[in-house]
């Protein structure tokens, strides 16, 4: 009896041994694969070493879910970034997504007529000031021109802007000129026609008026949580639940707008100072909304992203100054295990 006990345990530690170096392999084995380094400089900042990196740790995670490694080089002016790939796509992709702000902004659009945002504009564009920034005689912010954002067809290659203009104050983003559409005999219906008359008229990018309001500061910090969704209409969407402050501050700003009559003021969506979408306000919205718009998948899904990343809080060079091939260290196994 007394051997087989002792056989027995013998074989219970060898299976325990077998499992522990299993377990060890699948964990801490790794592999060398040739991947690229990017390297970057970037605006002067207070912030420390560790918060530059976390954050460029949390932009790139969200895009790429591969090894990668941040860190800081030449005594702490440049930022180094380690991939595990040289695939060029992967590289412009990830390039691309470290010079996206992400910075998000809800204002209401400021009417084509009756705004005293208007004035201001009309007085900043006599002045041949073309800043996106509209100010009062007090110097105080009032208003912000924003782009609005187009899509190309991909089998016509004609533009098409995510946003119909018509019933808002707009400019020729090129030279600052306010445009009124009742003079430009543009069809109030939107569309091709708005389409058509900037061709015509070679103004390559329309500009859109956006009320600032100082009581209503509504950016992504005001987001709690975004995700993928899809419309009533199978469409990508966006769906966003907003912090307790961020849901009450918005509540009041679209109770504050609320519809007068057939007058409905809308809603811009803005992403860096891009007009992507201008929902009419319909009704009191609170800490739950939707964002729907002209989005492919993989850009609705890029949206999201960039809010639960976050903004980084520097401005990088505009391209690497540097960018060369270096042998990385990455796990044999990832979890969960592919085939």
């Amino acid at each position: 009896m007394t051997k087989r006990s002792g056989s027995t345990k013998l074989i219970l530690v060898a299976i325990l041994l077998v499992v522990m170096a299993a377990v060890w392999f699948l964990v801490f084995a790794t592999r060398t694969v040739t991947g690229t380094r990017l390297v970057y400089t970037f605006s002067e900042t207070q912030l420390t070493a560790a918060e530059i990196v976390s954050a460029t740790e949390r932009r790139v995670r969200c895009f790429y879910d591969s090894r990668f490694d941040v860190s800081l080089a030449e005594d702490g002016k440049q930022l180094r970034i380690d991939l595990s790939t040289q695939d060029p796509e992967w590289i412009k992709s990830i390039d691309q997504v470290l010079h996206h702000e992400g910075q998000l902004r809800f204002l209401v659009m400021a009417r084509s007529s009756g705004d005293p945002v208007v004035a201001a504009a009309e007085a900043q564009a006599e002045e041949a000031d073309f800043s996106r920034d509209v100010k009062n005689e007090a110097g105080e912010s009032v208003g912000r021109w924003v782009y609005i954002d187009s899509v190309t067809n991909d089998v016509t290659g004609q533009r098409k802007l995510r946003v119909d203009p018509i019933s808002m104050q707009a400019r020729n983003s090129t030279t600052g000129q306010l445009i009124d559409w009742n003079a430009e005999s543009v069809s109030a219906t939107g569309g091709n026609d708005v389409e058509q008359w900037m061709a015509d008229k070679n103004v390559p990018v329309l500009d859109a008026l956006a009320v600032v309001d100082p009581n209503a500061n509504l950016d992504g910090d005001a987001v709690e949580f975004a995700s993928l969704t899809f419309d009533p209409h199978g469409q990508p969407a966006i769906a966003l639940e907003f912090t307790a402050a961020g849901g009450a501050m918005l509540a009041d700003l679209t109770t504050r707008n609320s519809p007068i009559g057939q007058n409905h003021r809308q809603l811009g969506i803005i992403i860096d100072d891009r007009l992507i979408t201008a929902p009419k306000i319909l009704a009191t919205i609170g800490r739950q909304a939707q964002i729907t718009g002209d989005f492919s998948q993989s850009e609705a899904q890029t949206l999201v992203m960039l809010l639960k990343s976050g903004r980084l809080p520097f401005e990088l060079s505009d391209k690497p100054i540097k960018q060369e091939s270096i042998e990385m260290s990455v796990p044999v196994f990832t979890w969960p295990l592919q085939p």
